[in-house]
């Protein structure tokens, strides 16, 4: 199954991966929602199931200080979860 090129944030920050599996490709959704939900909210309680977990053999980032380090750099500013789409 060819892969599908995702933005991922990862324990080394937003990368934009090769991911194949749906579900993966579901996960990289769910913790985005889970990143989107911690910053509008401060609760960790989402974002707290995707530790250690990874999609194409990269660790997500859920290191809530770390998130908010990428979110104050402008790191999260990203327009689509898909690479050149609109």
């Amino acid at each position: 199954m060819a892969g599908v090129l995702m933005r991922v944030l990862t324990s080394d920050g937003v990368r934009d991966l090769e991911v194949r599996d749906t579900q993966d490709r579901s996960l990289v959704g769910d913790h985005w929602n889970a990143i989107q939900h911690f910053l509008g909210t401060g609760k960790t309680d989402q974002l707290a199931r995707f530790g250690g977990l990874t999609v194409a053999g990269v660790e997500l980032e859920s290191d809530p200080d770390v998130i908010e380090d990428r979110e104050a750099e402008g790191d999260l500013d990203i327009d689509h979860v898909y690479p050149g789409r609109k």
